[in-house]
């Protein structure tokens, strides 16, 4: 689910390619010349398709998990794909390694479990859990195969109106 991996798997590369095509159509439809159309084809694919990855892991709300900072156990977020992690305090605030070092800290630069546990501070995971790597997928897909019907309509409006 890790991005890297999600674009190569799934249907998303088939509406990848979908919206590659119908852009490359439009593109030669609207500039008639193929160098040029190809360019564009090219960059547009690349500036849609890397800037949905930000918007990505927005398609749900993710899901946060607390756990101990002091003790291990199993990992909650398994499989997931980690949105955003980190050590925070009781009152929830961000705890950063000088200020932990500084609370818990030992001689030997080692953090205390025990102070850890005294302090409250506490691993936040903020997640999308594995079980929607589908859903992302027909989100993603759906985007791409809109965005392939709107061109395909643009292309055929251009063509039609300079037959008559």
């Amino acid at each position: 689910f890790q991005p890297g991996g999600f674009e190569f798997e799934g249907i998303v590369p088939v509406a990848y390619f979908l919206f590659a095509l119908c852009l490359g159509t439009a593109a030669g439809a609207v500039l008639r010349r193929t160098v040029p159309a190809m360019a564009v084809t090219l960059v547009g694919f690349l500036v849609v398709r890397l800037g949905l990855q930000p918007v990505r892991a927005h398609f749900m709300t993710p899901v946060t998990a607390v756990v101990s900072a002091a003790k291990g156990g199993p990992d909650p977020t398994a499989g997931g794909w980690m949105v955003d992690n980190g050590l925070t305090d009781a009152s929830g605030n961000a705890v950063f390694g000088p200020e932990l070092h500084a609370l818990c800290g030992q001689a030997t630069g080692e953090v205390s479990s025990a102070c850890l546990q005294n302090h409250g501070i506490v691993l936040r995971a903020v997640y999308q859990p594995a079980d929607r790597f589908w859903p992302f997928q027909f989100i993603e897909a759906g985007i791409f195969v809109a965005l392939s019907l709107a061109l395909v309509g643009l292309t055929i409006w251009l063509v039609r109106s300079r037959l008559r």
